[in-house]
Protein backbone atom coordinates (compact mmCIF):
# COMPACT_ATOMS: atom_id res chain seq x y z
CA UNK A 1 0.00 0.00 0.00
CA UNK A 2 1.07 3.24 -0.74
CA UNK A 3 0.82 6.00 2.10
CA UNK A 4 1.35 9.53 2.12
CA UNK A 5 2.51 12.07 4.97
CA UNK A 6 2.86 15.25 5.80
CA UNK A 7 2.74 17.58 8.55
CA UNK A 8 2.94 21.73 10.16
CA UNK A 9 4.78 22.60 12.94
CA UNK A 10 2.01 24.75 14.09
CA UNK A 11 -1.49 24.61 14.17
CA UNK A 12 -1.58 28.28 13.45
CA UNK A 13 -0.17 27.39 10.18
CA UNK A 14 -3.84 25.52 9.26
CA UNK A 15 -5.37 29.29 8.72
CA UNK A 16 -3.97 28.73 5.13
CA UNK A 17 -5.18 24.40 5.34
CA UNK A 18 -1.66 23.54 4.35
CA UNK A 19 -2.46 20.08 5.20
CA UNK A 20 -5.80 20.13 3.07
CA UNK A 21 -3.59 20.99 0.18
CA UNK A 22 -0.97 18.32 1.26
CA UNK A 23 -3.96 15.85 1.21
CA UNK A 24 -4.77 16.51 -2.38
CA UNK A 25 -1.29 16.46 -3.54
CA UNK A 26 -0.64 13.43 -2.13
CA UNK A 27 -3.52 11.50 -3.11
CA UNK A 28 -3.11 12.87 -6.82
CA UNK A 29 0.37 10.98 -6.53
CA UNK A 30 -0.59 7.37 -6.04
CA UNK A 31 -0.72 7.92 -2.14
CA UNK A 32 -3.66 5.12 -1.11
CA UNK A 33 -4.26 6.10 2.23
CA UNK A 34 -3.35 9.92 3.45
CA UNK A 35 -1.75 10.57 6.82
CA UNK A 36 -1.37 14.40 8.19
CA UNK A 37 -0.99 15.69 11.36
CA UNK A 38 0.53 19.12 13.32
CA UNK A 39 3.30 18.31 15.21
CA UNK A 40 6.79 19.63 15.31
CA UNK A 41 10.10 18.08 13.27
CA UNK A 42 12.03 18.11 16.01
CA UNK A 43 10.64 14.97 17.32
CA UNK A 44 8.11 12.30 17.15
CA UNK A 45 6.51 12.76 20.89
CA UNK A 46 3.79 14.63 19.45
CA UNK A 47 3.20 12.80 15.90
CA UNK A 48 1.02 9.87 16.71
CA UNK A 49 0.29 9.71 12.74
CA UNK A 50 4.10 9.37 12.37
CA UNK A 51 4.13 7.08 14.63
CA UNK A 52 1.37 5.30 13.71
CA UNK A 53 3.33 5.18 10.14
CA UNK A 54 6.46 3.88 11.17
CA UNK A 55 4.11 0.70 12.84
CA UNK A 56 2.59 0.00 9.73
CA UNK A 57 6.01 -0.16 7.90
CA UNK A 58 7.56 -2.47 10.86
CA UNK A 59 3.79 -4.79 10.04
CA UNK A 60 4.49 -4.87 6.63
CA UNK A 61 1.75 -3.05 5.60
CA UNK A 62 3.44 0.12 3.36
CA UNK A 63 5.31 -0.51 0.15
CA UNK A 64 5.36 3.14 -0.19
CA UNK A 65 5.93 6.30 1.22
CA UNK A 66 5.01 9.73 -0.53
CA UNK A 67 5.99 13.03 1.25
CA UNK A 68 6.10 16.23 -0.04
CA UNK A 69 9.42 16.58 0.25
CA UNK A 70 11.81 15.36 3.14
CA UNK A 71 11.77 18.18 5.96
CA UNK A 72 7.97 17.15 6.42
CA UNK A 73 9.31 13.82 7.59
CA UNK A 74 11.34 16.53 10.02
CA UNK A 75 13.96 18.58 10.72
CA UNK A 76 16.10 16.34 13.00
CA UNK A 77 18.87 14.90 11.20
CA UNK A 78 19.18 11.72 13.11
CA UNK A 79 15.40 11.17 13.65
CA UNK A 80 14.98 11.16 9.23
CA UNK A 81 18.07 8.77 8.64
CA UNK A 82 16.73 6.29 11.09
CA UNK A 83 13.34 6.76 9.26
CA UNK A 84 14.64 6.00 6.45
CA UNK A 85 17.06 3.39 7.50
CA UNK A 86 13.48 1.65 8.45
CA UNK A 87 12.25 1.96 5.21
CA UNK A 88 15.32 0.45 3.55
CA UNK A 89 15.43 -2.64 5.66
CA UNK A 90 11.62 -3.17 5.35
CA UNK A 91 11.80 -2.95 1.78
CA UNK A 92 10.01 -0.02 1.42
CA UNK A 93 10.60 3.07 -0.77
CA UNK A 94 10.39 6.91 0.38
CA UNK A 95 9.95 9.72 -2.38
CA UNK A 96 9.11 13.26 -2.51
CA UNK A 97 6.56 14.56 -4.80
CA UNK A 98 9.27 15.80 -7.24
CA UNK A 99 10.25 11.94 -7.99
CA UNK A 100 12.96 11.74 -5.59
CA UNK A 101 13.85 8.76 -4.15
CA UNK A 102 14.90 9.38 -0.39
CA UNK A 103 17.18 6.34 0.25
CA UNK A 104 20.42 5.50 1.63
CA UNK A 105 21.34 2.66 -0.25
CA UNK A 106 24.36 4.16 -2.50
CA UNK A 107 27.08 6.44 -0.85
CA UNK A 108 25.69 9.31 -3.50
CA UNK A 109 22.06 8.61 -2.11
CA UNK A 110 23.31 8.60 1.77
CA UNK A 111 25.44 11.66 1.07
CA UNK A 112 22.57 14.08 -0.71
CA UNK A 113 19.57 12.63 2.19
CA UNK A 114 21.90 13.29 5.01
CA UNK A 115 22.85 16.52 3.72
CA UNK A 116 19.59 17.93 2.84
CA UNK A 117 18.89 16.49 6.63
CA UNK A 118 21.16 18.38 8.43
CA UNK A 119 20.04 21.82 6.44
CA UNK A 120 16.38 21.18 7.05
CA UNK A 121 17.86 21.07 10.67
CA UNK A 122 19.77 24.36 10.25
CA UNK A 123 17.10 26.07 9.03
CA UNK A 124 15.07 24.78 12.00
CA UNK A 125 17.52 25.75 14.44
CA UNK A 126 18.26 29.45 12.55
CA UNK A 127 14.78 30.14 12.55
CA UNK A 128 14.58 29.78 16.55
CA UNK A 129 17.80 32.12 16.89
CA UNK A 130 15.85 34.79 14.82
CA UNK A 131 12.74 34.15 17.01
CA UNK A 132 14.36 34.38 20.02
CA UNK A 133 16.29 37.60 18.96
CA UNK A 134 13.31 39.33 18.35
CA UNK A 135 11.38 38.41 21.53
CA UNK A 136 14.24 39.87 23.73
CA UNK A 137 14.33 42.91 21.46
CA UNK A 138 10.53 43.50 21.93
CA UNK A 139 10.49 43.11 25.41
CA UNK A 140 13.13 45.35 25.60
CA UNK A 141 10.49 48.36 24.21
CA UNK A 142 7.89 46.95 25.96
CA UNK A 143 6.07 45.16 23.19
CA UNK A 144 4.31 42.38 23.13
CA UNK A 145 6.89 39.04 22.91
CA UNK A 146 5.06 35.31 22.27
CA UNK A 147 6.58 33.17 19.78
CA UNK A 148 3.17 31.15 20.10
CA UNK A 149 -0.08 31.89 21.32
CA UNK A 150 -2.51 29.52 22.08
CA UNK A 151 -5.57 27.93 20.40
CA UNK A 152 -8.34 30.39 20.57
CA UNK A 153 -6.17 33.54 19.62
CA UNK A 154 -4.48 35.38 16.64
CA UNK A 155 -1.69 37.42 16.33
CA UNK A 156 -2.45 41.23 14.91
CA UNK A 157 0.33 42.98 12.71
CA UNK A 158 0.70 46.52 12.07
CA UNK A 159 1.03 47.58 8.24
CA UNK A 160 4.74 46.59 8.06
CA UNK A 161 4.27 43.15 10.00
CA UNK A 162 5.16 43.79 13.41
CA UNK A 163 3.37 41.87 15.84
CA UNK A 164 1.71 44.49 17.88
CA UNK A 165 -1.51 42.38 19.66
CA UNK A 166 -3.44 39.51 20.24
CA UNK A 167 -7.27 39.03 19.56
CA UNK A 168 -9.69 36.29 19.59
CA UNK A 169 -9.72 34.05 16.62
CA UNK A 170 -13.11 34.07 15.51
CA UNK A 171 -12.63 30.94 13.52
CA UNK A 172 -10.33 28.95 15.87
CA UNK A 173 -11.88 31.29 19.19
CA UNK A 174 -15.40 29.48 19.52
CA UNK A 175 -14.19 25.96 19.46
CA UNK A 176 -11.87 27.05 22.28
CA UNK A 177 -14.49 28.80 24.81
CA UNK A 178 -16.37 25.18 23.86
CA UNK A 179 -13.34 22.94 25.27
CA UNK A 180 -13.10 25.33 28.21
CA UNK A 181 -17.12 24.44 28.45
CA UNK A 182 -16.66 20.69 28.67
CA UNK A 183 -13.98 21.06 30.75
CA UNK A 184 -15.45 23.12 33.37
CA UNK A 185 -19.27 22.93 33.31
CA UNK A 186 -19.21 19.28 32.05
CA UNK A 187 -16.27 18.49 34.40
CA UNK A 188 -14.24 16.43 31.89
CA UNK A 189 -11.03 15.37 32.81
CA UNK A 190 -7.85 15.82 30.60
CA UNK A 191 -7.87 12.43 29.15
CA UNK A 192 -11.85 13.08 28.70
CA UNK A 193 -11.35 16.37 26.68
CA UNK A 194 -8.62 14.62 24.77
CA UNK A 195 -10.89 12.16 23.22
CA UNK A 196 -14.00 14.88 23.25
CA UNK A 197 -11.44 17.03 20.90
CA UNK A 198 -11.00 13.79 19.20
CA UNK A 199 -14.47 13.15 18.36
CA UNK A 200 -16.41 16.49 17.89
CA UNK A 201 -13.02 18.80 16.55
CA UNK A 202 -10.96 16.45 14.37
CA UNK A 203 -10.07 18.64 12.51
CA UNK A 204 -8.50 20.90 15.64
CA UNK A 205 -6.49 18.34 17.24
CA UNK A 206 -4.52 18.93 20.18
CA UNK A 207 -2.00 16.80 22.08
CA UNK A 208 -2.86 15.10 25.64
CA UNK A 209 0.13 16.61 26.66
CA UNK A 210 -0.63 20.14 25.74
CA UNK A 211 -4.56 20.28 27.45
CA UNK A 212 -3.35 20.98 30.74
CA UNK A 213 -0.82 23.60 29.37
CA UNK A 214 -3.23 25.27 27.54
CA UNK A 215 -6.12 25.26 29.91
CA UNK A 216 -4.07 27.26 32.57
CA UNK A 217 -2.55 29.39 30.19
CA UNK A 218 -3.08 32.69 31.84
CA UNK A 219 -3.48 34.86 28.23
CA UNK A 220 -6.83 33.04 28.04
CA UNK A 221 -7.51 35.55 30.54
CA UNK A 222 -6.37 38.29 28.15
CA UNK A 223 -2.84 38.67 29.91
CA UNK A 224 0.64 38.91 28.55
CA UNK A 225 2.93 36.19 30.84
CA UNK A 226 6.83 37.18 30.91
CA UNK A 227 8.99 34.77 32.68
CA UNK A 228 6.71 32.34 32.67
CA UNK A 229 8.12 29.12 34.71
CA UNK A 230 9.00 26.71 32.05
CA UNK A 231 8.94 23.36 34.56
CA UNK A 232 6.37 20.50 33.57
CA UNK A 233 4.13 20.93 36.30
CA UNK A 234 0.96 21.94 35.42
CA UNK A 235 -0.36 22.64 39.12
CA UNK A 236 -1.57 26.06 40.16
CA UNK A 237 1.62 26.54 42.28
CA UNK A 238 3.45 26.43 39.04
CA UNK A 239 0.85 28.30 36.73
CA UNK A 240 1.03 32.25 38.36
CA UNK A 241 1.07 35.06 36.03
CA UNK A 242 4.41 36.61 36.62
CA UNK A 243 5.00 40.09 35.54
CA UNK A 244 2.42 41.09 32.98
CA UNK A 245 1.21 44.66 31.90
CA UNK A 246 -2.00 45.63 32.55
CA UNK A 247 -1.11 48.34 29.26
CA UNK A 248 -0.93 44.84 27.42
CA UNK A 249 -4.39 43.58 28.31
CA UNK A 250 -6.83 42.55 25.57
CA UNK A 251 -10.21 40.63 25.15
CA UNK A 252 -10.27 37.74 27.18
CA UNK A 253 -11.23 34.32 25.97
CA UNK A 254 -12.09 32.85 29.48
CA UNK A 255 -12.72 34.91 33.27
CA UNK A 256 -10.44 35.23 36.11
CA UNK A 257 -12.77 33.00 38.03
CA UNK A 258 -12.68 30.51 35.31
CA UNK A 259 -8.97 30.59 35.19
CA UNK A 260 -8.65 29.72 38.99
CA UNK A 261 -11.58 27.00 38.73
CA UNK A 262 -9.36 25.47 36.00
CA UNK A 263 -5.98 25.58 38.12
CA UNK A 264 -7.84 24.28 41.06
CA UNK A 265 -9.46 21.43 39.19
CA UNK A 266 -6.01 20.35 37.73
CA UNK A 267 -4.26 20.55 41.37
CA UNK A 268 -6.96 18.46 42.54
CA UNK A 269 -6.73 15.87 39.92
CA UNK A 270 -2.82 16.10 40.15
CA UNK A 271 -3.40 15.52 44.25
CA UNK A 272 -5.59 12.50 43.32
CA UNK A 273 -3.13 10.86 40.80
CA UNK A 274 0.23 11.06 43.08
CA UNK A 275 -1.78 9.75 46.08
CA UNK A 276 -1.63 6.41 46.14
CA UNK A 277 2.45 6.30 45.78
CA UNK A 278 2.17 8.29 49.41
CA UNK A 279 4.06 6.48 52.53
CA UNK A 280 4.87 3.22 49.72
CA UNK A 281 8.19 1.85 49.30
CA UNK A 282 9.46 3.14 46.20
CA UNK A 283 10.82 0.84 43.51
CA UNK A 284 11.93 0.62 39.91
CA UNK A 285 9.12 1.46 38.22
CA UNK A 286 7.19 3.84 40.80
CA UNK A 287 6.00 6.82 38.84
CA UNK A 288 6.74 5.10 35.27
CA UNK A 289 4.16 2.16 35.47
CA UNK A 290 0.33 2.50 36.16
CA UNK A 291 -1.90 -0.34 37.91
CA UNK A 292 -5.96 0.06 38.12
CA UNK A 293 -5.67 -2.08 41.36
Amino acid sequence: MKVGYSRISDQQQSTSDPLGTATIELEKAGAEKVLVEVGSGRDDSARPKFRKLREMILDGEVSEVICPSQDRLGRNTELVLQFIQLCRMQKVRVVDLNGRDLAVKSADGTLLTTITAALDQHRSDLYSEKVRRAMACAREQGLPARSKIPFGLRKVRNESGRFVAVEIDPHTGPLARQRVDWFLQENLSANALFRRIQEKQPDWPMSRKQIPFWLVNPMLTGRFVWNRSRRRNTTAEHCEEINYREEHRFTPLITDEEHQRIKQRLLSASTATNSGLRNRRRRMFTGLVRCSK
